[in-house]
């Protein structure tokens, strides 16, 4: 199969700290379904895996400086770890759930269908944050799978075999800083509704990473509807079908100084973003050791986030990246045949000036078997290298979508 596809479409990067950016308008997500992972991985229509929020007595964080106080051991639990291994991340469940609420309406009391021809994007939550806050990436490239089918776009990531194997086999202290963020998430639900009464001073289960409740909700940035799918930790109170109650849980070092502040704040990009595409509205955050004590708690309102970085060394503009993100939307969603589409940003500190660039590629084969009918999507992949430029923030870069 060998038909032509659009013309490459390109967009600059926005200059980071520049002018303020109006951002476009965004529209409150709104649940469309959800359904769970059983413990073998299973996705199921049900909410078996929904936890409710529970938060740490203060009796169990330990002092940061040390001393006789050393908080929650994250690192309990981690031999029998039940780790979910890595994928190549389908979008296959997600389209099961999409298909199922054009055919059968929302599950959230409303009963409407929604019609695939008002959608332009359908992903799960993490291709969209790795897109929205590629301005700012500094890290190593990834790759993505794209089709267009009747003006929709589906995304999914795409893991090389090297990188999936990369992923499966990280090292010793990665796997444990990987887990006390899991063993976080055990210490902090329950699989009842949380009240008033203080939490018991358990242990919430065995970490088991097959188990997941998802989300997915539809959303609009711009004049792009977008419907996302992705995992939601927990919720605060009895769970009513809006998304006001999520929680999102992280952890994250313990601040000692201004070079961990600047981090952090680095770090409230992704926190911020994840929550915001989901709706969630509040990111409970831990506070750990290198060892995986936990030292303290604190909550943080998904809306305030970034007052509290603007200005700052490690500050950044949401408009910036909801502007970024919508500005691409009417070229790559418009009408055209189910192709791939291949991206790329030369890798960090090169001499050529960093930029994505669209380039228009013939089919190959499908390496995805069942794709719902609705799209197929091709081995070409779209590739997003980091974006920092060595000359600076200050930096206007090419990029496509």
């Amino acid at each position: 199969m060998s038909e032509s596809v659009p013309q490459s479409t390109t967009l600059k990067y926005p200059v980071l700290h520049g002018p303020p950016v109006k951002p476009p308008p965004f529209q409150q997500p709104t649940p469309l379904t959800s359904f769970s992972y059983t413990p073998e991985h299973v996705q199921e229509f049900a909410d078996s895996a929904l936890r409710y929020f529970a938060p740490i007595p203060p009796s169990l964080l330990g002092n940061p400086r040390g001393g006789p106080s050393r908080g929650l051991d994250l690192g309990y639990g981690y031999e029998r770890w039940v780790r979910k291994p890595e994928d190549r991340g389908r979008i296959d469940s997600l389209l099961n759930a999409v298909n199922m609420v054009c055919e059968r309406g929302t599950g959230n009391g409303e009963g409407k269908l929604m019609r695939l021809k008002d959608v332009s994007v359908v992903a799960w939550r993490g291709v969209i944050t790795r897109i929205i806050t590629a301005p700012y990436e500094e890290r190593d490239g990834w790759e993505m799978n794209v089709m267009v089918m009747d003006g929709t776009m589906y995304l999914e990531e795409h893991l090389t075999d090297d990188k999936l194997h990369e992923k499966n086999n990280v090292e010793e202290r990665h796997r444990r800083a990987m887990y006390y963020g899991y063993a976080f998430e055990s210490y902090s639900t329950w699989e009842t509704p949380f009240n008033d009464n203080p939490a018991p001073n358990k242990w919430g289960g065995d970490v088991n990473t097959n188990v997941q409740w998802c989300s997915v909700v539809r959303t609009k940035l711009g004049d792009m509807r977008m419907v996302i799918g992705g995992e939601v930790d927990c919720v605060r109170g009895k769970y009513s079908g809006r998304t006001d109650e999520f929680v999102e849980l992280k952890t994250s070092l313990t601040i000692r100084g201004p070079s961990d502040e600047v981090k952090f704040e680095k770090k409230l990009l992704k926190f911020y973003f994840q929550s915001f595409l989901l709706g969630v509205p509040e990111i409970v955050v831990g506070f750990r050791t290198p060892r995986g004590q936990l030292t303290s708690t604190k909550s943080y309102k998904t809306m305030e986030i970034p007052r509290m970085v603007r200005g700052k060394p490690g500050g950044w503009d949401p408009s910036t990246h909801c502007a970024f993100m919508a500005t691409p939307a009417s070229d790559a969603t418009s009408p055209s045949p189910p192709m791939p589409y291949i991206a790329h940003i030369p890798e960090p500190r090169s001499p050529l000036s960093p930029s994505l660039t669209v380039i228009s590629t013939e089919s190959k084969d499908s390496i995805v078997d069942k794709f719902m009918a609705r799209a197929r999507i091709s081995q070409a992949s779209i590739f997003f290298v980091s974006s920092r430029a060595p000359s600076g923030p200050n930096r206007s870069q090419d990029a496509s979508l």
